[in-house]
């Protein structure tokens, strides 16, 4: 049997393309997506193939991840409240969003590091925009860590700023460590948080965004300590 894997929140294929793609998809016994949002929207673009269609969430490892956690990193400062967002420096993983947030954060005098995991095209775009708002010493693009575990695990709230999601997987990492979760309120973000039971869901609204920011980073304890885990 032939099962094809789609990983991607979005559909962008017009026009003959989608033919295409159609006789390509129709080839396989099925067609796998990895939350009920992408499913539905793929079954949206194709109908006829729908009862091909399955759900399979990613996979993470909770031992492995509490384990690799614990090694020590030399470069990260937590005297302040601390914030951590991992992911490729791109348009739809929301890094220039976040800058945004941060800087309605500064304007409300709040004390407080933000580091950004990973590397990516908008890496110098990203420096630009944090000097322009004068965040040079709030928010640190520290680039890709093979293990980006410890600092997730010391971070206060862990902030996935997202526009685009197939199903995020770094939101799973960080409730397996049992970190307070905020992101952004699309469908599958949403559907890995159900819908807000697990962690906090925003408005892609720069005060919005800040202003739950800043309650969470004034409030303690928000989940129980295992909550993330029996989630996953």
């Amino acid at each position: 049997q032939k099962f094809l894997w789609f990983h991607h929140g979005s559909y962008e294929i017009t026009g003959d393309k989608i033919e295409k793609e159609f006789e390509c998809f129709s080839m396989f016994d099925k067609l796998m997506t990895v939350t009920e949002a992408n499913k539905k929207m793929l079954c949206n673009v194709f109908p006829s193939l729908s009862n091909k269609f399955e759900v399979i969430g990613n996979i993470v490892d909770i031992e492995e991840i509490q384990r690799l956690a614990l090694e020590p990193i030399n470069d990260f400062n937590n005297n302040s409240k601390t914030i951590v967002t991992v992911g490729r420096l791109s348009e739809e993983k929301g890094q220039l969003f976040a800058l945004e947030v941060a800087r309605e954060i500064k304007e409300q005098c709040i004390d407080f590091n933000w580091y950004f995991i990973g590397e990516g095209d908008l890496y110098d775009k990203c420096i630009d925009k944090a000097n322009e708002f004068g965040l040079e010493k709030n928010c640190f693009f520290i680039g890709n860590k093979i293990n980006p575990y410890p600092y997730m695990a010391h971070a206060d709230i862990y902030v996935q700023p997202s526009f685009i999601e197939s199903e995020c997987i770094t939101i799973k990492e960080a409730l397996s460590l049992n970190k307070t979760v905020l992101a952004t309120d699309i469908a599958a973000i949403s559907e890995v948080l159900n819908n807000g039971e697990f962690g906090y869901i925003e408005k892609i609204i720069p005060s919005d965004f800040a202003k739950r920011l800043i309650e969470l980073l004034n409030k303690e304890n928000s989940f129980q300590s295992d909550f993330g885990v029996k989630h996953i």
